[in-house]
């Protein structure tokens, strides 16, 4: 998956945008979150399916969208509209 969003980032001439962004503030707390809470979420998930159940697993997982628009309002101070929350 990653190989193909940095193809298509190269074709539509936006991998340099990317890379631009790592030079601020956000960006460098938005790649060490990714770096961070990819592994532990991933780690969590299996742990809740072995432990509970696939169905509760599953529907635990579905909430972190949620959670992380919420954090990033806390940590980053993004502002949250309800067109953000909707999606």
């Amino acid at each position: 998956m990653f190989f193909w969003l940095v193809l298509v980032a190269l074709f539509n001439r936006q991998l340099m945008d990317t890379f631009k962004l790592l030079k601020t503030k956000k960006g460098k707390a938005t790649f060490l979150a990714a770096l961070v809470g990819a592994p532990i979420g991933m780690s969590g998930y299996v742990i809740g399916i072995k432990y509970a159940a696939p169905a509760y697993a599953s529907s635990l997982s579905v909430i972190y969208p949620g959670v992380g628009a919420i954090l990033s309002y806390f940590i980053l101070k993004e502002k949250l509209s309800k067109e953000l929350l909707l999606e």
